[in-house]
């Protein structure tokens, strides 16, 4: 007689796996096809749930600044959406079959997140809502929508689960270094034909192509580089802290860090460089270092900047480029780009900022005329009347990216937004601040890098550079995964009560015994 689990597992093979090999082979014979893609997509996430049961919380963490998307997607959302929809409905089904699988909640955090949520909703409905591009829809913009709804989801999906504390920097690891993957789509020019199949996974940046400058020099901008080396920069601060980068017994870290910031400053971005410093005067702050007994430290830094000086003009256009917003500092056709790429933005800003009264209400949303949008960039204006393509900034209002923080947050949704977005940071920098002064002694190092990145990041937010609906998830993932790295908020410990000695009863000091005269005897 046959074994019954033979026939279980026979019966499994001829209904289910035979039939299944013969359709994914039908669809491999055209695997570009846009069906193809879409099937075999959901055969591989089917195949891939027993490890996105177990993992689903690190990959989260690992993609969080992962450059990869989902190709086979409709719009091809970032890896990092995808998997935040992934993890909170197998936090629900899980906490809803045990209910001591409860995920962590901080109040302080989670209400002004439910308003912003809120403002979303009410701003997408009086506003006519927003489309998808690959809807074949004229009016786009609804991929920011799903972008600052996944920065809000992703919140919740990474604080839900605590870290454990012989893993915190593995996971930190998981969380800056998946960053390093942005260098790929800079460095499409000399990947081999025969790799470029990984561009289907990680999409290239148009400044990956050298583009004239404004003064009309040649010159090409790595964004992916820069972002990868800031990335790498961050990864070694949390991990070591200042005090273990310049730890003399180790030169290895220092020269890390050198070559890091050496790819910051060749990316050609003065953004990327002023946030870099930023974040290295909070860490240098927030370690101590900013101290008189420190001062010839900071004297030889400075003499490091000047002696840049007299040799200036030989660094590479985009080094130079990086470093100009200091004074005196590269040849004058670099100061010139820079000046033109500061003017447009100044122009800029004063028509948006005409618009702030109206808007001030009821946000602008963010739909935009995505064919008015594609024909303003290829459109040109007649050479007889002396003017040339539009200029970066008109493009930049036209598709509603200001290039300023505060313009991005208050024309698409009004004085309520910016509300909610400054009631969250002021909720988030307690939660940061109360883990760096109370969390765990082996956590030191990375709570204070991760509040020193928080209070960098506003600031270059506010006065520098900001988009609202890409940057939000920066600042979500941040207090996120400093949740889960201290299971909640910190608090600091109780005070030890003074241990008071038992009294001792006193006893009465002992007296010489008193001598009696011997009484005479009468006869």
């Amino acid at each position: 007689m046959s074994d019954p689990r033979q026939v279980v597992r026979s019966a499994l093979v001829y209904t289910i796996c035979l039939p299944l090999a013969v359709v994914l082979g039908y669809f491999l014979a055209t695997p570009l096809d846009y069906s193809s893609f879409l099937v075999l997509g959901v055969v591989f996430l089917v195949l891939m749930i027993p490890i996105l049961l177990n993992w689903h919380h690190p990959l989260l963490i690992l993609s969080w600044h992962t450059l990869a998307v989902v190709p086979f997607l409709p719009g091809r959302p970032p890896l990092r959406l995808v998997l935040t929809g992934v993890s909170i409905v197998i936090i629900l089904l899980m906490y809803a079959l045990d209910r001591r699988q409860k995920p962590i909640l901080v109040p302080s955090v989670t209400w002004p997140l439910v308003y912003l949520s809120g403002v979303l909703a009410v701003t997408f409905a009086l506003t006519g809502g927003a489309g998808f591009g690959f809807t074949g829809s004229e009016i786009g913009g609804g991929s920011r929508y799903v972008s600052l709804a996944g920065a809000i989801l992703g919140y919740f999906a990474l604080s839900a689960r605590p870290i454990p504390p012989e893993k915190a920097v593995r996971y930190t690891g998981l969380f800056f270094l998946g960053g390093l993957t942005l260098a790929l789509s800079s460095v499409v020019q000399w990947v081999p034909e025969w790799l470029r199949y990984i561009y289907y996974f990680f999409p290239v940046e148009r400044t990956a192509l050298y583009m004239p400058s404004p003064t009309g020099l040649s010159v090409g901008r790595m964004y992916g580089v820069a972002t990868a080396s800031l990335c790498g920069l961050w990864y070694m601060t949390a991990r070591y802290g200042l005090r273990g980068i310049f730890d003399m017994r180790r030169p290895w870290r220092l020269a890390i860090v050198l070559l890091f910031s050496i790819g910051i400053a060749y990316g050609g971005y003065r953004s990327f460089v002023v946030l870099a410093a930023l974040i290295l005067t909070f860490q240098f702050y927030l370690e101590g270092y900013l101290k008189v007994r420190y001062l010839p430290l900071w004297v030889a830094i400075f003499g490091l900047f000047v002696s840049l000086l007299p040799i200036s003009h030989r660094l590479p256009y985009q080094v130079q480029r990086s470093l100009s917003w200091i004074p005196w500092l590269g040849i004058e056709q670099v100061r010139e780009d820079a000046r033109l790429s500061t003017q447009w933005r100044l122009d800029l800003w004063q028509r948006v900022v005409v618009d702030v009264p109206k808007y001030f209400w009821l946000g602008k949303g963010y739909a935009i005329n995505t064919r008015d949008l594609e024909m303003a960039q290829f459109r040109r204006y007649d050479r007889l009347r002396g003017q040339g393509e539009l200029t970066p900034g008109e493009l930049a209002e036209l598709a509603g990216d200001y290039h300023n923080g505060p313009l991005s947050v208050i024309v698409p949704l009004g004085v309520w937004g910016a509300i909610g977005v400054l009631w969250f940071w002021y909720a988030a920098w307690r939660v940061l601040v109360r883990n760096y002064r109370y969390g765990p002694p082996e956590l030191k190092t990375l709570n204070t890098f991760l509040l020193a990145l928080f209070c960098a990041r506003v600031i270059h937010f506010l006065v520098v550079f900001g988009a609202f609906y890409a940057e939000f998830y920066y600042f979500t993932g941040l207090v996120g995964f400093s949740i889960a790295l201290n299971r909640g908020v910190a608090v600091p410990a109780p005070a030890a009560e003074p241990v008071q000695a038992e009294a001792v009863p006193e006893t009465a000091p002992s007296l010489p015994p008193v001598p009696v005269p011997p009484v005479p005897i009468r006869t």
